[in-house]
């Protein structure tokens, strides 16, 4: 025997040996027709659906290519409007949270540097003299 797999294309050769060696033979052995007769229109729907998943498949493929292509627009697009709402409400206004940009916030030591608007400057703590003695 020609192939012995299990997978589908092996399959089909297997089914494509049968059908090629009987058609020689079918003359002399006709109550094998029918048989021999639906296995080709087995062969003849398996290489159409075969067919026809290619085609479904760069189809799916096209299909992902062309989402990633919107995605990278669109994020692209997203990022120059949020690039002028910061230029028109500023990089640390609250009101970019309304379209889903976040606003510049103080990081570390630039946050304790900043005071926010409306608080007095702190008052420094009494300081110790310079004669007395700590405890």
């Amino acid at each position: 025997m020609a192939t012995q797999g299990r997978s589908k294309p092996e399959r089909r050769a297997l089914w494509q040996l049968m059908t090629t060696g009987l058609e020689p033979h079918l003359g002399e052995l006709p109550l094998l027709e029918p048989l021999h007769t639906e296995l080709k229109g087995i062969i003849l729907q398996s290489e159409e659906l075969d067919a026809r998943q290619a085609a479904l498949k760069a189809e799916s493929q096209e299909i992902s290519r062309t989402r990633d292509e919107l995605a990278t627009r669109g994020d692209k697009l997203r990022n120059r409007l949020a690039a002028t709402l910061k230029t028109v409400h500023g990089f640390d206004s609250e009101k970019l949270l309304e379209f889903g940009v976040k606003p510049k916030r103080p990081r570390g030591r630039d946050r304790k540097l900043r005071k926010p608007p409306g608080q007095p400057e702190p008052t420094p703590g009494p300081e110790a003299s310079p004669g007395s003695t700590g405890p």
